[in-house]
């Protein structure tokens, strides 16, 4: 049988499918704490071995990251971690320390890169004599996770803002949500997203976010509720508005507290074009 092992990435490395766990998912050095570390499991039910390298993913407006291996990035001289690779038997941990070793390169501000780890391909799944017996194909997956490392020289203060604020409810009935983030500061946004329900009755809490970043000037956020997701948490109750929060958490640079209200519209429906027929 010939097996095809293909590598799929994963910024959030404590889900359970993943053959490796990381943890915490952020990590963020400074010039008073300029070393941590992550603590990486093997999830899976097989021994592994991992290769652990910096990868550049430059932050997409939509928030989803994008691997840039030819931009410069200053952190590739700065961090330095410990070990290169690691052989995990199944439930088995390892500690890798991770270390800025000096900002004297870094203007005032954060930066950040990722730490990248990928489960190697072993031997006994790719045998030429399996490819020999048979046609078919198997595949296999091997599953990378990375974690952004953020480095922060210097102090300063946020001025973010909740803008385009809009809550639409579509055909079906769910709840879409969509804004940006802006931050005109050198320091990066982190911080707690909570989507709320202003009702008659009160303020119904509808989504949360934990440790939501934005590494960008500006981006989006969206989120779609369900109409059973909405009905379970309001009930018989009526939704006046839409409410977002977003605010700092203990890892953020500095301090901020974000908020916006907006009223629920329907979407329109698309109307067909008439076609125009000429008598003959």
């Amino acid at each position: 049988m010939a097996k095809i092992i293909f590598s799929l990435l994963l910024f959030f490395p404590s889900l359970l499918f993943a053959q490796a766990q990381v943890f915490p998912t952020h990590l963020t050095l400074t010039e008073e704490a300029p070393s941590s570390y992550l603590n990486l499991r093997n999830s899976s039910s097989e021994n592994q071995s991992y290769k652990i390298e910096l990868m550049f993913f430059k932050m997409q407006k939509d928030g989803s990251m994008k691997r840039e291996p030819n931009a410069p990035n200053l952190l590739t001289d700065v961090i330095k971690f410990s070990p290169k690779t690691i052989s995990l038997a199944p439930n088995e941990k390892q500690v890798v320390r991770v270390m800025a070793t000096s900002f004297d390169s870094l203007t005032d501000g954060e930066y950040y890169i990722h730490i990248h780890f990928l489960p190697s391909v072993n031997k006994s799944e790719d045998k030429e004599s399996e490819v020999k017996k048979s046609s078919s194909f198997s595949l296999t997956a091997k599953i990378a996770v990375a974690v952004p490392i953020v480095v922060r020289k210097g102090t300063g203060t946020l001025t973010g803002e909740v803008k385009n604020f809009k809550a639409t409810y579509d055909k079906q009935k769910d709840l879409n949500v969509n804004l940006s983030l802006t931050n005109n500061s050198k320091f990066f946004l982190y911080g707690d997203l909570d989507l709320i329900a202003v009702t008659d009755k009160g303020e119904v809490a509808l989504d949360k976010v934990i440790g939501l970043s934005s590494y960008l000037p500006e981006r989006t956020f969206t989120k779609k509720i369900s109409a059973q997701d909405l009905a379970e948490k309001i009930k018989d109750d009526k939704i006046k508005k839409i409410k977002v929060t977003y605010k700092s958490n203990a890892e953020s640079a500095a301090a901020f507290d974000l908020a916006s209200e907006t009223e629920i519209s329907t979407a329109s429906p698309v109307k067909a074009k008439r076609k125009s027929s000429k008598r003959q």
